[in-house]
């Protein structure tokens, strides 16, 4: 007697139970994965991280200054269209970090970061030294926006090569030079921002810069102001500093 093939089922499949077709393994259920969410601004907290700076001070960076009125002006217009979504209170002169330094040491405090002392000012002052750089000009114009700010865009090789030299923390392929419009205070849709500022963007400017600055700023406002601790020429490398970092700034 000739043996009977078994019949499908109704999904083309053998099913255990029918004619006696053995079971068939079932096509996995691959979900596929959700949609990435758009990306979205991150509020600031605007408080004092002690868990940070452990009660040092202040804190340091590495900074060409871009303080003249047309960039102040772009600034501001710039927080005018943004104005809700932003902490209210922007206080740093227009600048253009090319690394952060440290934290400025201080009697008693606890840090969570090798504190800023005067061997590192020393050595960093060498390596600007060494790139051998004259007075150049600064590009600024335009607007763009990380996660956690909005701001003009800056350029200059110059920002590039000191980024590096200083161990600034990202690849010259990474590192965005940038002059900061604010702090966002609200989570908001990336494209929203992009839409306030649809039609406009920062007239191109060009600042000339003749020094590198260090700057110190309140490290219990992060809004508060930036102000000079020492220049470095890039004429003739002369450094002139209003105070030693012995752990406060005069």
């Amino acid at each position: 007697m000739a043996t009977q093939a078994p019949r499908p089922g109704p999904d083309g499949r053998r099913h255990p139970g029918e004619d006696g077709a053995p079971a068939e393994a079932a096509a996995p259920q691959v979900t596929p994965p959700p949609a990435p969410a758009p990306p979205r601004t991150v509020a600031c907290q605007d408080r004092d991280f002690v868990e940070w700076h452990g009660g040092c001070r202040q804190a340091l960076v590495w900074a060409a200054l871009v303080d003249t009125d047309g960039v102040r002006e772009a600034v501001a217009a710039a927080r005018g269209r943004l104005a809700d979504v932003l902490l209210p209170r922007y206080e740093r002169r227009p600048h253009v970090t090319v690394a952060y330094a440290g934290l400025l040491p201080t009697p008693g405090a606890t840090p969570a970061e090798q504190p800023y002392g005067p061997d590192r000012l020393a050595r960093d002052i060498l390596t600007l030294r060494r790139l051998a750089a004259q007075p150049f000009r600064v590009q600024v114009g335009g607007w763009g926006s990380f996660p956690m700010v909005p701001y003009l865009s800056a350029g200059a090789p110059e920002l590039h090569r000191a980024h590096a030299a200083l161990g600034g923390g990202s690849t010259v392929e990474t590192y965005v030079p940038h002059v900061t419009v604010g702090h966002y205070a609200v989570s908001r849709p990336l494209a929203e921002v992009a839409a306030r500022l649809h039609g406009w963007a920062a007239p191109p400017l060009e600042v000339e810069v003749s020094e590198w600055a260090l700057m110190a700023y309140e490290t219990h406002d992060i809004a508060g102001p930036l102000d000079i601790v020492g220049v470095l020429s890039l004429a003739d490398g002369t450094w002139s500093g209003e105070a030693p970092l012995t752990g406060c700034v005069q």
